[in-house]
């Protein structure tokens, strides 16, 4: 908007003999790209925790929060993916977007502890069968998580049905679990050319 306003304004002026040339054909956009993802916020952030340890299945969404994995990742991710490094339970992630997608993270201890038993050729984050999530189950799965985070917040249920308005903001999608991870390395004052490489990021403009 701003762009094509300049671009109004000074060839208006050209054409009324105001200034001799137009400027504004030597302006270069910047790229740029429309985001709607984010990190949670507080609120957000304690109730998505507080509702993961009430169903198994949400371990697909820890893989996100946890270890930054893209929603599409954390579905392949399997217990033969586990490894150690100098006794620190890392995170293999067959990620197939980007020459750099495939990635080894550090696991938290406190996400470890929920995963360890997981089987070599089981999914981490399997549908309720202990099958991969196909998209109909992952979109299944993510209403799941919706009512549930709605109702820990305070909405309102009749009749098995949640009731208007909802506490959970309607921007909210599992990207932003991921999203949140890769700010809470900023926090912690990770390197971004390490934040970059945990990410699984092919531009470090992206990380930033």
């Amino acid at each position: 908007e701003t762009y094509q306003t300049l671009k109004f304004i000074f060839n208006t002026a050209r054409i009324n003999k105001l200034i001799v040339n137009d400027p504004s054909l030597d302006i270069v956009k910047p790229k740029g790209y429309k985001n709607t993802r984010r990190a949670l916020t507080d609120e957000e952030r304690h109730h998505f925790l507080k509702v993961a340890e009430t169903d198994e299945r949400f371990n697909l969404f820890l893989l996100m929060y946890y270890c930054g994995c893209r929603p599409s990742e954390a579905r392949e991710v399997m217990g033969k993916d586990i490894d150690f490094l100098n006794e620190q339970p890392m995170l293999h992630i067959r990620g197939t977007k980007t020459e750099n997608a495939d990635r080894v993270v550090p696991i938290p201890d406190v996400f470890y502890d929920k995963i360890k038993d997981v089987k070599p050729d089981e999914y981490v984050g399997s549908t309720s069968r202990g099958k991969k999530h196909d998209q109909q189950t992952y979109k299944r799965l993510c209403k799941r998580l919706y009512r549930e985070m709605n109702i820990s917040m305070g909405c309102e249920v009749y009749r098995n049905e949640l009731i208007p308005p909802y506490p959970l903001a309607e921007d909210f999608v599992p990207y932003c679990l991921r999203h949140t991870y890769c700010t809470d390395l900023q926090k912690k004052g990770v390197d971004i050319r390490v934040a970059q490489y945990l990410m699984g990021h092919a531009d470090i403009q992206m990380t930033a």
